[in-house]
C-alpha cells in the first residue's frame, strides 16, 4: 500500500512539475499582479539587467573588504546599463546603491527617443544641496529645496572659516517667504528647476526702434526676450531647403519664462519629402500678443533641420539665442537651396569663455575668432572644444564666423548685434559639477530628495515614466549614469546594486476582457 501511494505521489509530482515551472514561467512575462522587481548585484547572475559599460570606463569587480559583496568602481564620465522587460510597462522606479566621495553631482537618465544622447536626467547625489555647514529648508508641496549659506555676522567678518554656520544665520524660514523677497544682490544657483519668470528688469523701458536679424538660421533655436508695456510682436520669414527626406515639423511656442505656455502655433508641411535639395520660396508668419504680464519670454522654433530662420523682426529690442545657434549664411554649401543666401561672416555676442563648435561639412572649416584670439576649426562631425585665455568676467566678447555652417554652443547666450544681448537673470545661474561654492549664495533645486545611508553605501531612487520613453522592439530601457568632470577632478563612484521596480496596471477580469476584445477585432 505504501509503495502504491508512494508511486501516485511520484506521478502527482512528475505532472505537476512541469506545470508549476510554466506557471512561474507564464507569471514572469505577463506579470499579472502588475509589479516586477529586477536585481542587479556586482558578481551576481542576472539576464534583465545589463553590466555597466563601456568596459574601458569601470573597473573589474572588487570585493568590498569591510561590508561583503562586489562592486565596480566608475572612473569615467558616463556609463550606461540597459534593462530587458518581460512585456511593456508604464513606470519604472530605480535605486543605485552607491559610495560617493568627492564627486559633486551624480545624475541617473532614462533615454527618451532614438537619439543616443537624448537622456532625462534626475539626481541621485548632489553634495552642493547636501552640504552641512549650509542651512536648508524644503517645500514638498512644490518638489522644491532651498539651501542657503546665510547672511554673515559682524563678528565672523575676515576669519578664516566664516564658511561655517557659526559665524552665519539663516535667512530665509520658507520658500514662501524666499519668493516673496528673492535676494537680488545675491548669487542664485538653479539645479533642475528655473526661476525666470519670477525675474525683473527694473530700469527696462520698451524701444521704439525694435530689431531686424537676417542671419540665416538652421533648425531648432530657443531665445529668449524681454517685455514691459508692450505686445510681442514677431515677423518670421523661413524657407525649407529639402535636404533630408520625410516631412517637416513647424511648431512655435512661446512661454512666459520658461515653461508657463502663453502661445502656440504649428504650421502645415509642403508635403515634399524627398531630398530634392530644391529650396522652396520663403514663407512667413506673424505674431501679436499684446497685454502680456511683464518679465521674460522664451521663444520656442521647434521645427526641423530643413527649416531655415532667414528674418526675425520684433518690435522688442532684447533678444538672445539660448546654449545654442546653427548660423549657415556659407553660398559654397547653401547657396544651391537658398539663391540670396547672405555670404558674409557672422559676429555674435557672447560672455561665454568656453565654446564648442561643430559642422557637418567641408565647408564650415574655417579659423574662428573671439576678440583676438584664434581658433581652427579642423574636421567635420567632430566637437571642437575652445577656452579663451581670458577668465569670464562679465565683459561682452565678440564671436567671428568667417564662414558660418557652424552649430556653436555653450552653456549661456548668444546675440546677433551687441545692443540685444542681456543676461535674462544677471544673479542666477546653473548649478554645475564645477560651480564655485564661494561664488554662490543659494542653491534652489526641484525634483531632490537626499540619499540615504547605511554603512558608508547610499541608496538613491528615482522614478521615471515609461510611456515618454524610448522603448525598443525587444521591450528594453536604456539609462545612463552621469558624473560631469569625473575624469577631470579623479574621482570616482563605487556601485554594487541597482534595482528596477516595473509597473502596470494589474491584470484583472475586466482588463482581460478588453484585450481579448482588440485581439479579436484586429483579426478580424
Amino acid at each position: 500500500m505504501t509503495q502504491r501511494v508512494t508511486l501516485v505521489l511520484g506521478k502527482i509530482i512528475i505532472l505537476l512539475f512541469p506545470a508549476i515551472i510554466g506557471l512561474r514561467l507564464l507569471n514572469s512575462i505577463v506579470v499579472p499582479s502588475g509589479h516586477l522587481r529586477l536585481e542587479y548585484e556586482v558578481g551576481g547572475n542576472t539576464r534583465s539587467i545589463s553590466d555597466l559599460g563601456p568596459a574601458a570606463r569601470v573597473s573589474e569587480r572588487e570585493k568590498s573588504v569591510n561590508h561583503g559583496g562586489s562592486y565596480r568602481r566608475v572612473h569615467t564620465d558616463p556609463v550606461y546599463f540597459s534593462v530587458s522587460m518581460p512585456r511593456s510597462f508604464e513606470t519604472a522606479k530605480v535605486s543605485l546603491e552607491f559610495q560617493n566621495t568627492n564627486q559633486p553631482i551624480v545624475e541617473l537618465g532614462i533615454q527618451q527617443s532614438k537619439n543616443a544622447w537624448d537622456y532625462l536626467l534626475k539626481p541621485m547625489d548632489n553634495k552642493f544641496i547636501d552640504n552641512k555647514d549650509w542651512y536648508s529648508v524644503s517645500d514638498s508641496s512644490r518638489d522644491l529645496v532651498l539651501t542657503e549659506k546665510g547672511d554673515l555676522l559682524s563678528e565672523g567678518q575676515g576669519i578664516d572659516d566664516e564658511e561655517s554656520k557659526l559665524f552665519r544665520t539663516q535667512r530665509f524660514q520658507s520658500l514662501d517667504q524666499f519668493f516673496k523677497d528673492m535676494p537680488v544682490d545675491k548669487t542664485i544657483a538653479l539645479y533642475q528647476t528655473d526661476l525666470k519668470d519670477l525675474y525683473l528688469i527694473s530700469d527696462y523701458s520698451p524701444n521704439s526702434s525694435g530689431l531686424e536679424i537676417n542671419t540665416s538660421l538652421r533648425g531648432k533655436h530657443n531665445f529668449y526676450t524681454y517685455i514691459k508695456d508692450e505686445a510681442l510682436s514677431l515677423e518670421i520669414d523661413f524657407v525649407d531647403i529639402n535636404r533630408n527626406i520625410g516631412p517637416d515639423r513647424f511648431h512655435l511656442n512661446i512661454y512666459r519664462g520658461d515653461s508657463k505656455l502663453v502661445y502656440h502655433q504649428d504650421l502645415e508641411d509642403d508635403d515634399i519629402i524627398d531630398a530634392s535639395g530644391q529650396g522652396t520660396e520663403k514663407q512667413s508668419i506673424e505674431v501679436d500678443l499684446p497685454g502680456l504680464t511683464e518679465g521674460i519670454y522664451r521663444l520656442e522654433f521647434d521645427i526641423s533641420d530643413d527649416l531655415v530662420i532667414r528674418k526675425i523682426k520684433t518690435d522688442q529690442h532684447l533678444l538672445v539665442a539660448i546654449d545654442q545657434i546653427f548660423p549657415i549664411d556659407n553660398s559654397e554649401e547653401y547657396g544651391r537651396n537658398i539663391s540670396d543666401i547672405n555670404d558674409v561672416p557672422t559676429r555674435l555676442y557672447t560672455k561665454q569663455n568656453k565654446l564648442n563648435f561643430y559642422t557637418q561639412h567641408v565647408t564650415g572649416i574655417q579659423t574662428v575668432l573671439l576678440n583676438d584670439e584664434e581658433y581652427d576649426i579642423t574636421a567635420t562631425k567632430t566637437r571642437h572644444k575652445f577656452e579663451s585665455k581670458y577668465e569670464e568676467d562679465g565683459t561682452l566678447n565678440t564671436l567671428t564666423l568667417p564662414k558660418n555652417n557652424l552649430v556653436v554652443s555653450g552653456d549661456g547666450y548668444f546675440s546677433l548685434t551687441p545692443e540685444s544681448y542681456f543676461d535674462p537673470a544677471a544673479n542666477i545661474v546653473k548649478l554645475r559639477h564645477n560651480t564655485e561654492l564661494s561664488q554662490i549664495d543659494y542653491v534652489l533645486a526641484k525634483g531632490y530628495d537626499s540619499p540615504t545611508e547605511d554603512n558608508s553605501w547610499l541608496t538613491a531612487t528615482q522614478e521615471y515614466d515609461l510611456t515618454k520613453a524610448y522603448v525598443d522592439e525587444d521591450q528594453t530601457i536604456r539609462f545612463m549614469i552621469s558624473a560631469p568632470g569625473m575624469s577631470e577632478r579623479g574621482a570616482e563612484i563605487k556601485i554594487r546594486k541597482i534595482i528596477v521596480d516595473l509597473e502596470r496596471e494589474p491584470l484583472n477580469l475586466k482588463n482581460l476582457v478588453s484585450g481579448f476584445k482588440k485581439i479579436i477585432k484586429l483579426n478580424k
